[in-house]
């Protein structure tokens, strides 16, 4: 019995990720990595949110943190290398998203 050959088995599955295509072309090309696009060398004003959003809180856990470590306001220092671990761990983020700023500005 003839065996037939059907067409749709023979072709090449359909990659999931875009970038694939690229490659098969004769050059790579641009392809596009879904990094976040800068205008004149500056990142969007949505990609700036997260780390706006990150110094705004680790400076609120901060005060929280240090208030607490001075006074004893908020939780009756429980702990203070509870207190200590958290202020400096509010300045590392702090840090970072501060770096991140200053990296997508430039």
């Amino acid at each position: 019995m003839a065996r037939l050959e059907d067409s749709s088995h023979n072709r090449r599955p359909q990659s999931l990720f875009p970038a694939d295509d690229y490659a098969d072309r004769e050059g790579l090309g641009e392809i596009d990595s879904g990094a976040p696009s800068r205008v004149r060398g500056r990142f969007s004003p949505v990609t700036k949110f997260l780390p706006m959003t990150g110094m705004v809180i680790s400076g609120l856990v901060g005060i929280l943190f240090l208030a607490d470590l001075a006074v004893k306001v908020p939780f009756r220092r429980v702990s203070v290398p509870l207190d200590v671990g958290f202020l400096i761990a509010s300045l590392i983020v702090a840090y970072l998203s501060w770096s991140v700023l200053d990296t997508a500005k430039t």
